[in-house]
């Protein structure tokens, strides 16, 4: 019996060390932080940082050691909760750093969030952060109080973008470019068209945006080239075109979401949160007077061997303007079908690690590191996963167990690949289209209303204004490699200190730069009443189409329900 209380004394006081260790800058109070004022943050597990989260932290706590927020206390403490599903209905934490779900205009007209447009506008003592932030964001971080008087609610955080990354390496070892021209070419006869690659004497196409000397050159500038690329890997090369885990299904959306982006152009996708195309016609598949999309009887890909693929109907299409009236039309794009034929095509050929794939044990960092690791387990030539991807490899120890592997060995150069901006052929010479880029991230910085001390407000708010000072926000892109929708000429981060680690975000800061981006940003108040109907998010219905009688990921619905690229466009249409 002695033995027994002995041994649960002993776990006892093993429990009660971790919780109070817990309690540093990740959360709780402790006996040395109970005369400090206590701020309740809650930190979204993501891409968020967490380790410049808890430098950030102890800089902040720091920097205000001797402020009085509240009588008898000084200093402030605050205690971090970093999680995966906040509850958004009982904003019980008072600062929150969120992905994607968060509806800013709906929580601050139900009176739930605190009002920041003073660190905006420089009034109450704050440096004015309206002036840092790309004016095309604002309307997105604006909400409006019980009185219906709008101002800022929500501080923008670090973007993100779905699409794919290539291995360079890989690319470069096996010419996987396509040529400016026929002379001098590697020809390959596929199923999809025939396709000029690079050979000893050609030099790379202009690429997607039609201009040589850039980041794209000789990527593919079409979706027919794009599946010629993975035909060739698949059929010539007898390597696996892409890999995406079986624990990240969830992710089949990326590729789809950047193609229609690239395809329609940022003109077109921001059609989606402003309603209203400002008389510009946009390309749509037609529907009868039914409201059934119309195709015609003839095969998108006429040359398939495949059965399934060869089904793939070309769409009837019509140019509409799109307006407020007949803002259900949004989602017919004909750029999104294209977009989701080109998946089919990839489910259908199976142009992914399928073993990968049925794993479910594979989530995001194994994954990426069967990718990343190159020679001793690349598993293929393109990575299904969002731009964040290497900042996520870098956390988890993959480029540096790479770099030990590999010691005195050429650097490992991967890259976020540019989609094609068009549907058919290749682009010439300066005739092709600027990159679209969707943020999807939408991770927000803001305060719950229900903080009823003036103290614990103040202190929120002055952490708040902390993490966007221009130490903070270089800090942090210095350290996670993710950006912030930050002005470009404002130059806030050393491109040259990011990771320190390979060249993936030099050249995705080149990709960036090079780019127009889309935000969710919106005056609509249809929009700002339906978020969740009109957006691209990772929360976005229009990622899971309902396909037998449940909300399935885009390529569980192909390869497990047998659904077409028609069967998802007209389950995720308006």
């Amino acid at each position: 019996m002695k033995n027994k209380t002995r041994i649960i004394s002993t776990i006892l006081a093993c429990v009660m060390s971790l919780c109070l260790i817990g309690c540093g800058n990740g959360g709780g109070g402790g006996e040395d932080n109970k005369s400090k004022t206590q701020v309740n943050l809650w930190q979204y597990i993501g891409c968020s940082g967490e380790e410049w989260m808890k430098e950030a932290i102890d800089r902040f706590e720091e920097a205000n050691k001797d402020v009085v927020y509240e009588d008898g206390k000084k200093g402030v403490h605050i205690n971090r909760t970093y999680d995966k599903t906040p509850k958004l209905n009982d904003l019980t934490y008072d600062v929150y750093l969120l992905e994607s779900v968060a509806d800013i205009y709906s929580l601050s007209a139900q009176g739930k969030l605190l009002d920041i447009t003073d660190l905006y506008k420089g009034t109450n003592g704050y440096e004015a952060v309206e002036g840092k932030i790309k004016t095309e964001m604002l309307d997105g971080l604006k909400g409006v109080n019980s009185e219906g008087e709008e101002g800022y609610y929500a501080l923008p955080w670090y973007e993100w973008y779905p699409g794919i990354s290539y291995d360079v390496d890989y690319f470069d070892k096996e010419d996987l470019y396509f040529a400016a021209s026929k002379d001098g070419a590697m020809v390959y006869s596929t199923d999809y068209g025939t396709a000029y690659l690079i050979g000893s004497d050609a030099t790379k196409s202009p690429g997607p945006d039609g201009v040589s000397g850039t980041y794209d050159d000789g990527l593919p500038s079409s979706v027919e080239e794009f599946l010629q690329l993975c035909y060739i890997i698949k059929n010539e090369k007898k390597f696996d075109p892409i890999v995406i885990g079986g624990g990240v299904k969830d992710y089949s959306f990326y590729l789809v979401e950047a193609m229609w982006a690239s395809l329609s152009g940022s003109d077109e996708i921001q059609t989606i949160y402003s309603m209203d195309s400002h008389g510009k016609e946009i390309e749509v598949v037609k529907r009868d007077d039914s409201g059934n999309f119309v195709f015609k009887n003839e095969s998108l890909y006429p040359n398939a061997k495949n059965a399934k693929v060869k089904e793939i109907k070309v769409p009837e299409t019509e140019k509409i303007v799109i307006t407020s009236a007949n803002a259900n039309r949004i989602y017919d794009m004909v750029t999104r079908y294209y977009a989701l034929s080109a998946l089919e095509v990839l489910c259908r050929e199976k142009w992914y690690n399928d073993s990968v794939y049925k794993n479910t044990s594979y989530l995001n960092t194994q994954t990426q590191q069967s990718f990343y690791f190159g020679s001793t387990g690349t598993t293929a030539a393109m990575l299904y996963d969002a731009s964040f991807w290497y900042s996520e490899a870098v956390r988890a120890g993959t480029v540096s167990k790479y770099q030990k592997l590999h010691r005195g060995e050429a650097e490992r150069k991967v890259s976020f690949m540019a989609m094609p901006t068009q549907f058919s052929g290749s682009v010439a010479e300066n005739q092709g289209k600027k990159n679209t880029l969707l943020d999807v991230g939408n991770s927000l910085l803001f305060i719950s209303s229900k903080i009823t001390s003036e103290g614990v407000r103040k202190a929120s708010k002055d952490f708040l204004a902390f993490l966007f000072s221009d130490a903070e926000l270089k800090a942090f892109t210095e350290k996670e490699g993710l950006l912030i929708p930050i002005k470009e000429e404002l130059n806030y981060y050393d491109t040259t200190k990011l990771f320190g680690l390979g060249d993936y975000y030099s050249r995705m800061d080149e990709i960036r730069t090079a780019s127009d981006i889309v935000y969710y940003s919106t005056t609509s108040d249809i929009v700002r009443g339906h978020k969740v109907d009109f957006n691209l998010l990772w929360s976005g219905p229009i990622n899971m189409p309902e396909i037998n009688g449940a909300p399935q990921y885009y390529m569980v619905a192909i390869n497990s329900y047998d659904a077409t690229a028609a069967d998802i466009f007209t389950k995720t249409r308006k």
